[in-house]
């Protein structure tokens, strides 16, 4: 049994790709069926009432999460990286923005409408009379998890992670671009031949 010498690495991403999936699952299983009978009732409407019940306790952790995630990755990464003396664009880093942005813009869009029909004790379409306001709101609703889906897939190479006392990381696990963890330095390394021969600078100066 190994003792606390490797970094243990608990990565929530396919964990959120999961629950999102989840999420979306009751409402295609919906529309699909809709598209081929037209109207759904009787047990197979009440089964996907309780299924969408489930899908929306389920958004509100995940939501939180992949939030986390986001922010965690914009937090690690920066919008351009220095390689071979030359500026370039982080797109993953903009990526992860765009989509962190587009679901704190989603979340209340989704959830005032909501809250507004339970204070006047009304449903949805008493608070989104027009139907282009309802059709909207229903967009909304379905890119909500399709924008926790495209972050933290943006977001991977950020790894939210929970690390346990270590002293070494694995190699293999190291993800590019990659920011030098000297005092004092702001070097981005876009690979592990980049990474490499920055050390070698900081080698010789401690000489």
């Amino acid at each position: 049994m190994a003792r606390q010498g490797k970094q243990m690495k608990r990565d929530y991403g396919n964990a959120l790709l999961i629950a999102a999936i989840a999420v979306g699952a009751p409402r295609w299983a919906g529309a699909m069926l809709a598209a081929d009978i037209g109207e759904v009732t009787g047990n197979v409407s009440t089964l996907l009432n309780g299924l969408n019940i489930i899908s929306g306790l389920a958004m509100g952790p995940l939501e939180v999460l992949a939030m986390a995630y986001m922010l965690d990755s914009l937090r690690r990464n920066r919008p351009t990286y220095s390689q071979r003396g030359r500026t370039k664009i982080n797109w993953r880093w903009w990526g992860v923005l765009l989509f962190a942005i587009g679901s704190l813009a989603l979340t209340p869009t989704i959830l005032a409408p909501f809250i507004v029909s339970r204070m006047n004790d009304v449903g949805m379409v008493g608070v989104l009379t027009a139907t282009t306001t309802q059709l909207l709101w229903s967009i909304a609703v379905t890119l909500a998890p399709i924008f926790v889906v495209g972050g933290v897939a943006f977001a991977r190479a950020g790894l939210v992670s929970v690390a346990a006392t270590s002293q070494v990381a694995s190699k293999s696990k190291v993800q590019y671009p990659r920011k030098c963890e000297a005092e004092g330095c702001e070097y981005v390394a876009s690979d592990r031949f980049a990474w490499s021969a920055h050390q070698k600078k900081h080698v010789r100066r401690d000489d």
